[in-house]
């Protein structure tokens, strides 16, 4: 039965492993030739045709790995979600992968799995009733009572337009901007400046020959 801990925790895995997989699939399809031209038809898709590149094969390649990859993520999604309807495929599905996308960080493959898990847990957290107040002390508001699962879709339009005008790279990108930061602030200095380097060791003395005197034979062999 699909109510079975045993079952769920099986999917849970399987969903695991998939996501894995399909890492690692496009991982490797975008640092390949294969992606490098994928980019080159995003930014200038006539130029490439120019140089001699089958381009409707490259984008026909592209849209049935992305199907296959839908494929294997529904037929993991309905014996989880218990049931399906045609609200679960709306445009409003298709916006919020869109979303997911925009706050985990756009060109990143990691950046969607980021953006997808912190939205999820944001609509669990706002519908599960995790969260009941908003703010600071006496700044806090009560919103325990709104109906967040109907408001869902004005909170996820309100999450694009913040990450759009204020994190333009997605959550990775700042982490890398942070990261980066640290690194030329903190770690490079230290680094060139040779703080950490240990001592060098003295290096031996040459050994010094005893000076001959003037009546002095060397012999020979």
């Amino acid at each position: 039965s699909m109510t079975e801990p045993s079952t769920k925790a099986w999917l849970f895995i399987a969903s695991g492993l998939a996501l894995m997989v399909g890492y690692a699939l496009t991982l490797f399809l975008t640092q390949s030739k294969f992606g490098n031209v994928i980019r080159g038809i995003r930014d200038d898709e006539d130029r490439v045709r120019f140089l001699g590149y089958p381009v409707e094969g490259y984008k026909v390649f592209a849209f049935v790995v992305s199907a296959m990859m839908a494929g294997v993520a529904g037929a993991l999604f309905a014996p989880q979600a218990g049931i399906i309807n045609p609200d679960s495929f709306g445009p409003l599905k298709s916006i919020e992968i869109a979303v997911w996308v925009a706050l985990g960080g756009r060109g990143l493959i990691y950046g969607a799995i980021v953006g997808a898990l912190t939205a999820n847990l944001l609509r669990s957290a706002l519908t599960g009733g995790w969260i009941n107040s908003i703010g600071f002390g006496a700044l806090s508001i009560d919103v325990s009572g709104v109906p967040w699962p109907e408001f869902w879709p004005i909170v996820l339009g309100l999450l694009f337009v913040v990450v759009t005008l204020f994190l333009p790279r997605g959550i990775m990108g700042l982490y890398h901007d942070i990261v980066g930061w640290l690194w030329l602030k903190l770690a490079k200095p230290r680094l060139v400046s040779g703080d950490d380097a240990p001592p060098p060791e003295p290096e031996p003395m040459a050994a010094q020959s005893a000076p001959r005197g003037r009546g002095e034979v060397v012999a020979s062999a």
